[in-house]
């Protein structure tokens, strides 16, 4: 009973040690976007609209430059409709924020109006529930370990 629970703590606390190890490789990397126009003009009965879309793999940093431009600028998630940034543009734009999770986001204009965007996608980490769950593993191999530490010193 003992060896299969020190390869069972054995196997957790290595798994730890992994996640670790392996986690910061992914963090370095970065997405750029070279600058595209992001515009919307409505007029009488038509509206003309160019956005930009881009799927950002994890929770991140997105810097983000917007030149010559008017109006309201925002990224919105394509899937859940909700919006992680919104600003007023008027003539440049220099902003750097998070985004929550892994998803599809279109980056648009309101009003009418027009804008030279770029963006720099960085910082990656792994969702908000999956570091809690490390967490929780890591914590849970800690206690096995001192209560077996414990029961082997006796």
């Amino acid at each position: 009973m003992r060896r299969f629970l020190a390869g069972v703590l054995l196997s957790l606390v290595l798994s730890t040690v992994a996640l670790l190890v392996v986690y910061p490789l992914k963090s370095g990397e970065s997405i750029t976007i070279p600058p595209v126009q992001v515009s919307r003009l409505e007029s009488g009965n038509y509206t003309m609209q160019s956005t930009l879309s881009l799927h950002i793999p994890a929770w991140s940093r997105v810097n983000l430059t917007c030149g010559n431009g008017r109006g309201q600028i925002y990224l919105k998630n394509v899937f859940t409709g909700k919006i992680v940034f919104e600003a007023p543009i008027y003539g440049s734009l220099k902003a750097s924020f998070p985004v929550p999770h892994e998803g599809t986001y279109v980056l648009a204009l309101r009003g009418n109006g027009s804008a030279i965007c770029s963006l720099v996608v960085t910082d990656f980490h792994a969702p908000e529930r999956t570091q809690e769950r490390y967490s929780i593993i890591g914590i849970a191999a800690s206690i096995l370990l001192a209560v077996m530490i414990r029961g082997w010193s006796r």
